[in-house]
């Protein structure tokens, strides 16, 4: 990406806690107060604020294999959980990890299309790899219930259309910025909330707190918080609701 000044003033890991303090409101609603609609609706923003930091994730990430292997192992911890509360349905980390793997194959796609060595057939064959993929999402998705469906999955590449790789004309690189990100980003969101419920509308709310990301991850290194977060906080809140349950 090209070098260009940076604009905002909430770092990742701030959009990420304050994502994570959206979700906990969500779930607070969701368990205990599930006629509080204005709690559902403030969890919409967590969502697509992840979505958005998965994009970026994968972009900046130094070992897409241990991006991959964090993302999954959290994704099967928490299904196991879900399993235990009767739950069938496959939880959102899941969704990202969808995500997660088109994006991987958008980026190989194009960085292919702007190398000079590589042939037709490899162009061709990298983004077939990535069609085949997003297909694979579709059919998925369809057959079972996947958090948020195939267009949630889909936000990270969305978010991920206009990342240019390093060998891409200079023209192209002066489209990879915080701006088209999020146009494309909110695009995403748009079809989202077409193939969902009215509630779920709401997850445009987000865009204004990512226009005030200034591309930077901040001072701390948070990443492992966020994953142990989502567990432990639907762990917590389920026990309590299950004690207030025997005490009722």
């Amino acid at each position: 990406m090209l070098k260009t000044k940076t604009t905002g003033l909430l770092s990742g890991n701030i959009l990420k806690l304050l994502a994570a303090c959206f979700m906990l409101v969500d779930h607070i609603g969701m368990l205990f107060f599930p006629r509080l609609t204005i709690l559902r609706i403030i969890g919409r923003l967590a969502m697509p604020i992840f979505a958005y930091m998965v994009a970026e994730g994968c972009r900046y990430t130094h070992s897409r294999i241990k991006y991959l292997a964090c993302l999954s192992i959290c994704m099967v911890v928490c299904q196991i959980g879900y399993v235990g509360t009767k739950d069938t349905d496959i939880c959102i980390l899941a969704t990202f990890t969808l995500g997660t793997i088109m994006t991987f194959f958008l980026q190989d796609a194009k960085k292919s299309l702007f190398d000079p060595d590589a042939g037709l057939d490899k162009k061709l064959f990298l983004w077939g790899l990535f069609a085949v993929s997003v297909l694979c999402v579709r059919l998925i998705c369809h057959y079972v219930y996947v958090d948020y469906g195939f267009w949630g999955a889909m936000l990270p590449v969305f978010a991920s259309i206009f990342h240019m790789p390093d060998n891409a004309p200079t023209v192209l690189k002066k489209l990879d910025n915080k701006w088209m990100h999020i146009l494309t980003f909110t695009v995403g969101l748009y079809f989202l909330s077409r193939h969902s419920n009215i509630t779920q509308s709401y997850c445009l709310l987000s865009v204004p707190l990512l226009l005030l990301y200034n591309e930077r991850r901040g001072k701390y290194k948070l990443k492992y918080f966020f994953y142990i977060f989502y567990p432990a906080h639907l762990l917590i809140l389920y026990g309590i609701y299950q004690i207030i349950g025997v005490i009722r």
